[in-house]
């Protein structure tokens, strides 16, 4: 059994988890026979980011491992991630185009509806709707679209949020050196 000085372990944990993700870097490049280094090459991503301006923290999986693990997922031959990707557009374009619905037809500007609304009142008519005879349903369907309408969210002009860390003032300082020195101190203390 090895013992580390907490410094030491420290550069020890660090320097595995960079090796990990320098492995996985190497194996999202050259795996699945996928010319992911000349169409997508890191400095691409890398450039991109930055002049997006975001700022992300170092992770196990930063932007370039997550895009290539997407990418290589989507270019599977296992067309099972494409599939799921198409059900959730299709979704989506289903309650957008419901939404477009009631708000022509009842005067209602249809970008102030609530998406989230329309998805919770077309889960509850569902069952409703898959029961009902043609007449029921066309009759139900207007209901639908008449609820729909009732779910407005409030006008939002320039509603464009930066993207900012909150720092909220704590009743404690911040921990500024390591645990053990600072319990020695309370235990003197």
């Amino acid at each position: 059994m090895k013992y580390f000085y907490e410094n030491e372990q420290a550069h020890t944990i660090t320097t595995t988890v960079t090796l990990r993700v320098q492995i996985l870097k190497d194996k999202f490049s050259q795996s699945l026979g996928l010319p992911f280094k000349e169409l997508l090459p890191e400095s691409v991503i890398r450039q991109a980011i930055t002049e997006l301006k975001i700022k992300y923290k170092k992770r196990l999986f930063d932007p370039i491992i997550t895009l290539w693990a997407f990418l290589s997922q989507i270019l599977d031959s296992d067309k099972t991630v494409r599939k799921e990707i198409y059900v959730y557009l299709l979704a989506y374009n289903l309650l957008r185009s419901l939404m477009w619905s009631a708000g022509t037809t009842y005067n209602t500007p249809p970008l102030r509806l609530s998406l989230q609304g329309t998805r919770h009142h077309l889960l509850n008519f569902i069952p409703k709707l898959e029961a009902a005879n043609f007449k029921k349903r066309f009759r139900l369907y207007r209901t639908l679209l008449k609820i729909i309408v009732h779910k407005t969210v409030p006008d939002r002009p320039a509603r464009n949020e930066p993207r900012v860390i909150k720092r909220r003032p704590k009743a404690y300082p911040r921990l500024t050196k390591p645990r053990h020195e600072l319990r020695k101190q309370l235990q003197s203390a």
